[in-house]
């Protein structure tokens, strides 16, 4: 059950696979992206007093594979009140993340006059340099369409 009421899912975490890799030849028990959920689960957690505090949506252990991927992530984006975009190049190349995020953005822009950026719902993580000027930037997100707050540069990254 989710903590925010009339959601399934608090958490909707957008990532490309290959940013969740483990780094041959080093002492890494997880990929960045399993590190950064864990760590936003803790960090929920301590925040609310008490575990399990949100539901996040977890793709590798929510999807059923014998279903089409596609809806069930539709379904899931649907039902989510935060979505967390991890932007690396990575995610810009993904066909996948695109979509994610144009759904989302779709479901926010559903719901009333406000765009995505005004909603509250939407948080991105800056996970690697991006190019400035990319073709493929997500619909109305490339660094040009983003307010200023959500275009700033990622700092030191503390998950390696």
């Amino acid at each position: 059950m989710a903590y925010v009421p009339g959601f399934e899912y608090d958490v909707f975490v957008s990532y490309p696979w290959v940013d969740n890799k483990i780094q041959p030849g080093t002492q890494q028990q997880s990929g960045w992206i399993t590190t950064f959920r864990e760590g936003l689960r803790i960090g929920v957690d301590g925040e609310l007093g008490r575990e399990n505090a949100m539901r996040l949506f977890i793709d590798t252990a929510e999807l059923d594979k014998s279903h089409s991927w596609g809806s069930q992530l539709e379904d899931a984006l649907n039902r989510t009140a935060v979505f967390v975009m991890v932007l690396s190049p990575g995610y810009i190349h993904s066909p996948a993340c695109r979509a994610e995020v144009a759904h989302f953005k779709t479901v926010i822009e559903s719901s009333g006059p406000q765009k995505i950026w005004e909603s509250g719902r939407l948080f991105i993580v800056h996970m690697r340099p991006l190019p400035e000027h990319a073709d493929d930037w997500p619909d109305g997100f490339s660094p040009q369409h983003m307010p200023d707050s959500f275009a700033s540069k990622p700092k030191d990254n503390p998950l390696g």
